[in-house]
């Protein structure tokens, strides 16, 4: 069996995946200079809700408010593709920082929740409703509680 090789970014590629990250960490930076207050009005100001309901971090709201700020419901870019809804072409995405590495495993002397390894920060992206189009109209959602347009996701948590 012949090993498979990873492909390799362009000079290019790679230049913009550089600005991305450095676009990503001077948000950081001026949402992590606000004081606790300001962080807590522009989380309030701007609630972004995950495709299944729960609610982002402060901080990524405050990034993903910076960025998109009509933003309602954001996910990935696979996650739209599961619940039956395309991101449009051209359509470009909200950075937020998505916890990566640190195993947990169940101590199985003590029952307790552990930490295996060192847990860091990662890029990702993620894309609000409005940039998105249901894949087909006909179509049965594989998951429930998804909404077709913007101004009924009020609606659609209550129910």
């Amino acid at each position: 069996m012949r090993p498979t090789r990873r492909h390799q970014p362009t000079p290019a590629q790679k230049a913009a995946s550089e600005a991305r990250r450095a676009r990503a960490r001077e948000m950081a930076r001026v949402i992590s200079a606000m004081t606790d207050e300001q962080r807590a009005e522009l989380a309030a100001r701007t609630p972004v809700l995950k495709l299944g309901g729960g609610m982002f971090t402060a901080h990524n709201q405050c990034m993903i408010a910076v960025q998109f700020p009509s933003a309602t419901v954001c996910a990935g870019y696979r996650d739209w593709r599961a619940a039956g809804r395309a991101v449009r072409k051209g359509e470009h995405g909200q950075a937020i920082f998505v916890p990566a590495g640190g195993d947990k495993r169940i101590d199985p002397e003590t029952g307790e929740e552990q930490t295996a390894g060192a847990t860091f920060f990662i890029i990702g992206t993620v894309f609000d409703i409005s940039q998105t189009d249901p894949i087909q109209a006909n179509r049965e959602s594989p998951r429930a509680g998804i909404v077709d347009a913007p101004e009924q996701t009020e609606l659609a948590l209550v129910a």
